[in-house]
C-alpha cells in the first residue's frame, strides 16, 4: 500500500510539473502584438497617403529594414509585429506637397547610432496592442502625445523639451530596457527547460518504482 501512494505522489508531482513547463513555454510563445501607427496634422486631421520606412533594432545592433508602409484614408498603419525595439521614419511627400524632412534630421537626429541607418523615432514595442500617434508640421513630423486621436495633436519638440517626458525612449535607454525583456524571457526558456528536465527525471523514477512494485508483487 505505501508503494502504491509512493508511486502517486511521485505521479501526481509529473502532472503539475508538465503543466508548468507548459505554461512557461507558452507565455514564451506569446511575443507579438499590433501596433498601430496614426498621423496627423497640426488641426488634427488624419492623413492619408503618408509614407513611413519601418526598421527593427536587431540583437546584434544592426537594424533590418521590414518594409514600407503608407496610411490609409484613416490615417492608420495597422501592423502585426514581435515584439522589439524598432525605429519608424518618414518619407514622401508632406500633405503641403513638399518632400518630409530628410529622415537623418528627424526626431532632432537623436538616434544616430552609427549602424548605417540614421535617425527616425524609435518606438519599444512589448504589449498585446499599442497605437502610436505622429503629426506632421508643414514638412516635419514629430511624435504625437496626445492620448488618442479624440484629444487635440500635441507635438513633442525635442529640440526645446525634455525626455523626461518622453514619448518613447531614447534609443540608449530602449536598447537597455529591451535587453532586460531578453533576459527575462531567457530566464524562462531556461526555466522551462529545467522543468521539462524534472518531469523526465520523475517520470523514470516513476516508471522504475513501477516495475519493482510488479516484481515485488510477483515475488509475494
Amino acid at each position: 500500500m505505501y508503494k502504491i501512494f509512493s508511486i502517486y505522489k511521485i505521479f501526481s508531482l509529473y502532472i503539475f510539473l508538465v503543466q508548468i513547463s507548459s505554461l512557461a513555454f507558452t507565455q514564451e510563445g506569446a511575443q507579438n502584438g499590433i501596433l498601430n501607427i496614426i498621423v496627423r496634422d497640426p488641426s488634427g486631421v488624419l492623413l492619408r497617403d503618408i509614407s513611413i520606412n519601418l526598421y527593427r533594432d536587431m540583437d546584434d545592433d544592426t537594424r533590418l529594414l521590414i518594409d514600407r508602409y503608407t496610411t490609409n484614408s484613416d490615417g492608420l498603419i495597422r501592423l502585426q509585429l514581435d515584439y522589439g525595439l524598432y525605429i519608424v521614419q518618414f518619407h514622401g511627400t508632406a500633405p503641403n506637397g513638399n518632400p518630409i524632412q530628410p529622415a537623418a534630421l528627424q526626431n532632432n537626429a537623436l538616434l544616430d547610432d552609427g549602424s548605417g541607418v540614421s535617425n527616425g523615432f524609435g518606438v519599444r514595442f512589448a504589449e498585446p496592442e499599442r497605437s502610436e500617434l505622429f503629426v506632421i508640421e508643414e514638412t516635419t513630423p514629430y511624435f504625437d502625445m496626445a492620448s488618442g486621436v479624440g484629444e487635440n495633436p500635441k507635438p513633442f519638440y525635442p529640440d526645446t523639451q525634455s525626455y523626461l517626458i518622453e514619448p518613447t525612449k531614447t534609443l540608449e535607454v530602449a536598447l537597455i530596457e529591451h535587453q532586460r525583456g531578453r533576459i527575462n524571457v531567457t530566464a524562462a526558456v531556461v526555466a522551462g527547460l529545467v522543468l521539462w528536465f524534472l518531469c523526465v527525471v520523475v517520470f523514470i523514477g516513476y516508471y522504475r518504482a513501477k516495475r519493482q512494485y510488479r516484481k515485488d508483487s510477483e515475488r509475494s
